[in-house]
């Protein structure tokens, strides 16, 4: 069916699988939570209204076309946000961890691109994404009663640089690049500055590179997604001379963390759901740290630090990434992270000697948990860890 057409070149897309059959399993196919997301925002963009529940149900494409557009559009704001907003639960844990460089907690990306890129757009672009993407206008500052997050209004002050490194020896632009996006790293300010992007000229008819710098309290994974994509969008209209017109906005960060507050105290029948959710705090609580050993260390002393890491990388070819993400979970009705894990818990099991291991999970954090709420397209930083 039509409907049909449209779900297979999706999934053939986020997937990288081809050809996908109608009855195909989603997660046999290599699918998770993450990328649940991103079919369900590609279906919505192509006018088809499914939720991430919907496809955990229906796990193929036949069933799941049956359901699409079935689930209630939900109208959604597109002004502009400011004002207060509650920190979340994983902005509160940010702070109580008392990090001696709170502003230098960020996330980055450096691309190379193309001889015939055009920098100067990159301004007005990051203008519109500003406007756009309310989490990346974020401000911190810190009060008697403690941390509070405020939206600013957009300015027409971008934080972008341009280096022209065309003059610079071959043998010193790397190192002068590491240098001024370490600077550029080190110089956010939770008060006044989250973002920094900065362009690398390499010369005429060279590749060039562009440096996107964002603090982690206004950005995870799935948001950069949004993020870079928007941008594609957005540099390719301006170059062919069109306006700027980005997908709709989906629900705001801070009437998310409005709804998360209010979600603590929704009263479910007899119960409120504080009652219910500090009826579970013992279940997650339960595995104490002093059932686990301490993972072996050569210096007990020491301190580690980023410097002193070192980095080991193994890479798998298409034959082992195939099976790691299709045969393994259709064959154990399972998915890739209960997979990795395994992994993970018999080498530690291994090394320590010990038939427990306790470490933190993170998740994405974007659960259907809330009527009337579409996080498909929202920055933010919404991980969920346990």
């Amino acid at each position: 069916t039509a409907v049909e057409e449209i779900l297979a070149t999706i999934w053939q897309e986020v997937l990288k699988v081809d050809p996908i059959g109608i009855h195909d399993n989603f997660f046999e196919l290599g699918g998770d939570s993450i990328l649940s997301i991103q079919i369900v925002t590609k279906a919505r963009q192509a006018g088809l209204q499914l939720t991430v529940n919907q496809l955990f149900a229906h796990q193929t494409i036949a069933e799941l076309a049956a359901v699409a557009g079935t689930t209630k559009v939900i109208q959604i704001a597109q002004e502009l946000v400011t004002g207060k907003v509650h920190l979340t639960p994983i902005q509160q844990r940010f702070f109580e961890l008392k990090w001696v460089e709170p502003h230098h907690f960020n996330q980055s990306f450096l691309f190379t691109t193309p001889s015939h890129f055009q920098p100067e757009l990159l301004s007005p672009i990051w203008g519109h994404l500003l406007k756009h993407h309310d989490a990346l206008r974020l401000r911190f500052t810190q009060s008697e009663s403690g941390w509070e997050q405020i939206h600013a209004t957009p300015n027409e002050k971008i934080a972008y640089s341009y280096f022209d490194l065309s003059s610079l020896p071959e043998s010193e632009i790397s190192a002068t690049i590491e240098n001024t996006a370490n600077s550029l790293q080190a110089s956010l300010n939770l008060a006044s500055n989250l973002v920094q992007i900065a362009y690398f000229k390499l010369g005429e008819n060279q590749l060039g590179r562009l440096l996107i710098v964002i603090h982690h309290l206004v950005v995870d994974g799935v948001s950069w997604r949004i993020l870079l994509e928007d941008l594609l969008t957005a540099y390719q209209q301006l170059s062919q001379n069109q306006a700027i017109q980005l997908p709709p906005k989906t629900t705001s960060f801070q009437d998310w963390a409005q709804h998360l507050k209010e979600y603590a105290r929704y009263a479910y029948g007899t119960l409120t759901r504080t009652e219910i959710l500090k009826s579970e705090l013992a279940y997650w609580l339960s595995k104490s740290d002093s059932n686990v050993s301490s993972l072996p260390v050569d210096y007990p002393a020491g301190e580690n630090t980023v410097a002193s890491a070192s980095n080991i990388s193994v890479s798998l070819n298409e034959a082992e990434t195939q099976a790691l993400l299709q045969e393994v979970p259709k064959a154990y009705k399972t998915q890739i992270n209960d997979v990795l894990l395994t992994a993970l818990v018999l080498v530690l099991s291994r090394w320590t000697n010990s038939n427990s291991v306790l470490f933190n999970l993170e998740g994405h954090g974007r659960e259907d948990i809330i009527e009337g709420v579409d996080l498909s397209r929202t920055v933010g930083w919404f991980t969920t860890l346990f």
